[in-house]
């Protein structure tokens, strides 16, 4: 996703993970997953709608309830977070 809401959830992400932004993939329970490359790797990181930094997750494919953020397989956490919107 693109725009302004993208560049508000973006802020809102690099404000607890400093790096750059990769993309930012908007999910269906209204919860956004950034992808913030560091300089120790990949982290996604899980903002509600209210733009509250709710976790972080270390690289590897996204966690997102209910399937995948790209049209390929369902992303597949070692340990799946438990709730909606929630990363371990």
């Amino acid at each position: 996703m693109t725009g302004d809401e993208a560049d508000r959830v973006a802020d809102a992400a690099t404000a607890e993970v400093d790096g750059d932004v990769e993309r930012v993939v908007k999910l269906p329970d209204a919860y956004y997953v950034v992808h913030v490359i560091t300089s120790g790797g990949e982290q996604h990181v899980l903002v509600s709608k209210d733009l509250q930094v709710t976790g972080t997750q270390q690289g590897g494919p996204a966690f997102r309830p209910g399937g995948d953020d790209d049209g390929g397989a369902p992303a597949s956490p070692s340990t799946p977070p438990s709730g909606s919107g929630n990363f371990s």
